[in-house]
Order: C-alpha cells, then sequence, then structure tokens
C-alpha cells in the first residue's frame, strides 16, 4: 500500500479502496489535531501486463481554514513475473512525478486445492526516483522494502518500509493486518507518514486489487 509492487491485478479486473489516515508534526498549530487523511484509489488491468492506478487524497485539520488535495495516477508495466517499472505523475497541492523498479521475490509456498502449490510469503524491493514542488520540494533517489505473508485465504499481513527521504522529518513505514469479508479486504495498521512526530493508526476497506499497488 506504501511502495509500488511488482504485483498485477490482471487484465480487465477492477478495484477500489478508501483509507483514513493521521498525521501530526510539531509545527501544527496548538489546538489543532493535524492532518486527517482521506484517501482514495481505483485500479484496473489493461492487459496482464500493465496497471493503471488513479488516486485523490483530501487532507483536512491542518489549519482551520486550509483543505488540501492531491490527485495522480499510476501506470506499471511488467518487465517479467518477479519485476515492474512504472511511472507516477500527481496534482494539486503537492505536485510532482516519480518512476520506480520494483521487484517481488517469493519465500515460501504452500499446497493448495487440487494439488497446486501457491506462493504465501514474498519479498518486496524497490526504489523511487522523486521529484516534489509543494509544502516539502526536492529530489529522492529511496530505496524500500517489504513483506506480504498470505496466512490463509482471509488473512493477510503487510510490512513496509522505505529509506528517509531528505524532504521528511523521518523514513515512512507501514504495518497492516488485511481481513476478507465476501468480496472486500477490510484493512488496519500503524503506520508513520515520514511527515509526522509519531506513528498513528489508520484502517480502510476495499477490493484486493485496490489495496495492492
Amino acid at each position: 500500500m506504501l511502495n509500488p509492487t511488482a504485483t498485477f491485478v490482471g487484465k480487465g479486473t477492477r478495484g477500489v479502496a478508501t483509507f483514513y489516515l493521521r498525521d501530526k508534526t510539531a509545527q501544527a498549530p496548538v489546538g489543532t489535531s493535524g492532518h486527517h487523511y482521506f484517501y482514495t484509489g481505483i485500479s484496473y488491468g489493461l492487459s496482464p501486463r500493465t496497471d493503471v492506478f488513479l488516486y485523490h487524497s483530501r487532507v483536512l485539520g491542518r489549519f482551520e481554514d486550509e483543505h488540501l488535495q492531491m490527485s495522480g495516477v499510476q501506470i506499471k508495466q511488467r518487465l517479467s513475473r518477479t519485476a515492474a517499472v512504472g511511472i507516477f505523475l500527481q496534482q494539486g497541492n503537492q505536485r510532482g512525478e516519480s518512476v520506480f523498479f520494483a521487484l517481488r521475490f517469493p519465500l515460501a509456498s504452500q499446497r493448495g486445492a487440487g494439488e497446486e502449490r501457491r506462493d504465501i510469503l514474498h519479498l518486496h524491493a524497490g526504489i523511487l526516483f522523486s521529484r516534489w514542488r509543494g509544502e516539502w520540494r526536492g529530489e529522492d533517489w529511496t530505496p524500500y522494502l517489504g513483506l506480504s505473508w498470505q496466512l490463509s485465504e482471509k488473512w493477510l499481513l503487510t510490512a513496509e518500509i522505505r529509506e528517509h527521504p531528505k524532504s521528511f522529518l523521518k523514513p515512512p513505514w507501514m504495518v497492516a493486518v488485511h481481513r476478507s469479508v465476501g468480496q472486500l479486504w477490510l484493512v488496519v495498521g500503524w503506520h508513520q507518514s515520514g511527515l509526522s512526530d509519531r506513528p498513528y493508526p489508520f484502517i480502510g476497506i476495499g477490493t484486493a486489487a485496490a489495496i495492492v499497488r
């Protein structure tokens, strides 16, 4: 969810997800509760090798009269079963672009129905080059790592971290528990946005195709 991966949703697959997140820094005025993020993403598999992800983030609560909004698109192209490249373009109060290279390594598998084996534990790795203009500015090469562990058909654990970007306060990271309920996934977790003095909990709901970037 935090970092782009070499996981693809499949041709013709659509998904939507929404999240509520928080952060707060020492620079926030006294009496305010920091940032409140309402984040919505929509994914679509254009082909077996190409995914498109659209997102919109609305930020409330930092200042009494300020409402920040950012929208963007991610286009991701498969290079092989375990590698992908892609680009982000974002507009709004925080503008910028990123390119990334992502790898996915299966670490463990188990036998499922029909005697077929499926991968249940993956290591994700990659690097982002980003250029930002807005509340924070600058250029960064940022390596990142992640783990995803499919405990069962209904439970998934994920953990992600990025190297400390130069313009951020701290390294961004996220840990989450995903629970399948019918066609939807419920997500709860703990995250450090990189712009916050301390971590905060978050919640989300959506289809599996929209939760995985």
